[in-house]
């Protein structure tokens, strides 16, 4: 008798939810060979609600201060470390690498990524320049699209081959305000997110 297999949902406004389609792939451990879990399908209606979700989560997103939001990706990669051989089997059996290299490197990597992000948004620069003594012009930084260090909101676009491991970490990600992250996989996304971008 054959097993059902775990349907990975999407991850969009804060919630786990079906693809708009209700297709799902299968997501083959590369190991085996043999399925061990099913991916949405997602399309163009799955693009649009998280982009949607996004849009209204950046208008409060965009207002939390650089302190909070250090703060927020710092508890992330604590959540990265404290799992780390959780992730690391993820890891392994998504991508067929061997576990000891996710182990010793993608995860460990994963969690200082997020530590430095969270502790640059806390040193930030501008410049300005005068010119001719006419005119003076200065660089303002303001939130423009997806990244969580600079106010803006974050799409983790899933490869099928990081399904397991991008949903564990996807849960984590519920301590952001509602709508900041999304994360969908899918066959021929690549034109409705460029659209987006």
């Amino acid at each position: 008798m054959a097993t059902e297999l775990n349907k990975i949902q999407n991850f969009i406004d804060g919630q786990f939810i079906a693809p708009a389609g209700g297709k799902y792939l299968d997501n083959i451990e590369p190991a085996t060979g043999q399925p061990y879990s099913q991916v949405p399908d997602s399309d163009s209606r799955d693009v649009e609600l998280a982009v949607a979700a996004a849009e209204k989560a950046f208008v409060n997103w965009s207002r939390t201060s650089a302190t909070d939001r250090s703060r927020i990706l710092l508890r992330i990669a604590d959540l990265i470390e404290r799992y780390l051989e959780k992730l690391a089997r993820a890891e392994s059996i998504d991508t067929g690498k061997p576990l000891s290299l996710a182990r010793g490197l993608d995860i460990p990597r994963a969690a200082s990524n997020f530590r430095f992000f969270a502790t640059a948004i806390l040193h930030t620069e501008s410049e300005a320049h005068i010119t001719d003594g006419v005119a003076f012009n200065y660089t303002l930084r303001q939130p423009r699209g997806l990244d969580l260090a600079t106010k803006s909101t974050l799409r983790a676009n899933g490869r099928s081959h990081w399904a397991e491991g991008g949903v564990t970490w996807t849960a984590w990600c519920r301590q952001l305000p509602q709508g900041e992250l999304f994360h969908h996989v899918g066959c021929g996304l690549t034109g409705p997110l460029i659209q987006h971008a």
